[in-house]
C-alpha cells in the first residue's frame, strides 16, 4: 500500500528538510529567516497532523467492555474485524 496513515508523516517532513536545505543553501535570505521557515513550516505540520489525525476508538474485548459502551447513551457504531 503506498498511502497510509503515515503518509502525511513522510511527506511533511521530506517537505520540511527540502525547504530546510533549499533557504540553507540561499544565502541571500537574513539566519532567522533561514531557520524559522523550517520551523513554522514543521509547527504548521504539528498543527495540521493535530487536526487531522486519526482519532483512537476504544478496543472492545468482552461482552461487559460492549454493553458499557452501548448503554452510555450516545450512538454507538459496532464493527467486527477478524484478528487475522
Amino acid at each position: 500500500m503506498i498511502f497510509n496513515r503515515y503518509s502525511f508523516v513522510w511527506v511533511a517532513g521530506f517537505g520540511i528538510v527540502v525547504a530546510g536545505l533549499v533557504m540553507w543553501r540561499v544565502q541571500r535570505f537574513p539566519i532567522w529567516l533561514r531557520i524559522g521557515t523550517p520551523l513554522a513550516l514543521a509547527l504548521l505540520a504539528a498543527a495540521l497532523w493535530w487536526v487531522l489525525r486519526p482519532s483512537g476508538t476504544p478496543e472492545v474485548r468482552t461482552l461487559a467492555d460492549a454493553e458499557r459502551l452501548i448503554g452510555s447513551g450516545k450512538p454507538t457504531v459496532i464493527e467486527f474485524l477478524s484478528e487475522y
